[in-house]
């Protein structure tokens, strides 16, 4: 009969308008206030309750908070006590900063850093210490270790910014001596092992030096405590500090003459070394010989031509190679140029004959103190001449009296009569220039009078004026230069 009359109860429950407390004990013991029942109860059910998250306006539930059971806040036994004071981080979360932030915590307390979705992400301005490159992906932990035993709190604040503070120096302190260096001159946050800048060195590594590897300048080298490290400074930069020096004599730098590219490259482009430096040019083929061809010896050989090539005139020439030799050809001696800084100007015929002609000792390469006159290479062409040069008035041994280069024959060439000074007692201008040489030398053995008159008879002459005319030559002048004909 009780059961039957409280099912019919709850089906009438709706519309039951007496307060709860009508009829039900406050379990809150007024905890909660006038706060009507219905606001967290319904009727259906006294449990569960319908109060949640977002009737919690006096402290929002977010983030982790929503998922904290009621109990870890609410707490209390048997009787849960709901109305708590707490509302602020602190009140229920350990602060394990201490001391350390005092100002944060007035303005912001710990929202100024946290947020409710997880403790560990927060939101400090981290600006005056960025964190860029590997820094970024470091665990904070790293460099704010937790609390350790007997600390007063984690190390947020005061943490040492130096390099050295978190890494160790794996230099043994080869960069704290003057000229010191931070580790921020050689190393980037981006990758710790990131190339070095050699322009930042004294030596600046190019050409064969950039393909070694750092190991053959820098060596590791074992320390007094088992360890090893690197050599970074060297304490040098010169080139005789790695290379050995093949030219003791030689005080100047190594890259006075020499390149980074390759040791070996010092002549032969302008990209190398300027041998015009050493007072001795390379020329001709002294460009394209090899260096060892004349350095086999020294560095600085004589630069004398004796010093390299045998003296094939067995120093009849004084060792004057130059006068005749270029750089370019040494049989190219420039023969005519050469001839005519001497006693014998090479012209005519002479210019096309060989040289052994007229330098017949050859094999003892004597080429001066040779006879010009041509008497001493033509003398059989003398002996043997027509007409008779030998007889009882012999011509005289000159024989550019009337030979010359271009030809042995004729004897006289009227064209260049008038301007050679084989007729220098008699110049022949005029129509003298082309008169046959028979026709004053009748007898080839005796010289004409250089005179009108020695060829032009008084009888022609008087046949040829109609007015008398003297009998000397110089007469004949006076009305008809010579050459010119009436």
């Amino acid at each position: 009969m009780a059961v039957a009359c409280c099912v019919r109860l709850a089906a009438a429950h709706p519309a039951v308008t007496k307060p709860c407390k009508d009829c039900h004990a406050d379990v809150h013991r007024g905890e909660l206030g006038a706060r009507d029942c219905g606001t967290c109860h319904a009727t259906a059910a006294w449990t569960p309750s319908t109060y949640g998250a977002a009737q919690h306006a006096r402290y929002p539930l977010d983030g982790r908070h929503v998922a904290t059971p009621c109990g870890g806040c609410h707490l209390g036994r048997p009787r849960v006590t709901f109305v708590i004071p707490q509302s602020a981080c602190l009140d229920c979360h350990e602060n394990p900063h201490g001391t350390k932030f005092p100002k944060e915590m007035v303005e912001s307390g710990c929202a100024g850093c946290h947020t409710t979705g997880t403790w560990k992400t927060w939101r400090a301005d981290h600006t005056a210490w960025p964190l860029t490159g590997g820094h970024t992906r470091t665990p904070c932990v790293s460099c704010h270790p937790g609390r350790a035993e007997g600390d007063a709190a984690a190390a947020f604040r005061g943490v040492p910014r130096g390099c050295d503070k978190c890494h160790d120096d794996t230099h043994a302190a080869q960069f704290r001596a003057a000229p010191a260096k931070a580790c921020t001159d050689c190393h980037a946050t981006g990758s710790w092992r990131a190339p070095f800048d050699h322009s930042k060195a004294k030596l600046a590594v190019d050409g064969a030096h950039a393909a070694l590897a750092c190991a053959r300048c820098h060596p590791a080298v074992p320390l007094r405590n088992g360890q090893q490290s690197v050599r970074y400074r060297l304490g040098y930069a010169a080139c005789r500090d790695c290379h050995a020096n093949p030219h003791p004599r030689i005080t100047a730098e190594c890259n006075t003459c020499h390149v980074s590219t390759s040791w070996h490259k010092v002549a032969g482009s302008s990209a190398d070394f300027d041998h015009r430096t050493t007072g001795f040019a390379l020329r001709g083929r002294h460009a394209t010989t090899t260096c060892a061809s004349c350095h086999d010896k020294g560095v600085r050989p004589p630069n004398t031509c004796g010093a390299c090539h045998r003296d094939t005139h067995q120093g009849r020439m004084n060792g004057a190679c130059a006068e005749c030799h270029t750089p370019i050809a040494w049989a190219d001696v420039r023969v005519f140029e050469q001839h005519r800084r001497t006693r014998m100007p090479l012209t005519g015929k002479h210019a096309a004959i060989e040289c052994t002609a007229c330098h017949r000792r050859q094999g003892e390469r004597k080429w001066s103190d040779l006879p010009i006159d041509c008497y001493s290479c033509h003398e059989a062409r003398y002996r043997t001449a027509q007409p008779d040069h030998v007889g009882a008035q012999p011509f005289s041994r000159d024989c550019a009296l009337c030979h010359v280069t271009i030809a042995w024959k004729p004897a006289i060439d009227p064209s260049l009569l008038r301007v050679s000074p084989d007729h220098a007692a008699f110049s022949l201008t005029g129509s003298h220039s082309a008169a046959e040489c028979a026709a004053c030398h009748v007898d080839t053995r005796r010289r004409k009078l250089v005179r009108c008159d020695g060829c032009h008879t008084v009888a022609k002459l008087r046949s040829q004026h109609r007015t008398p005319v003297a009998n000397v030559a110089p007469d004949c002048l006076r009305c008809h230069p010579r050459g010119a004909r009436r």
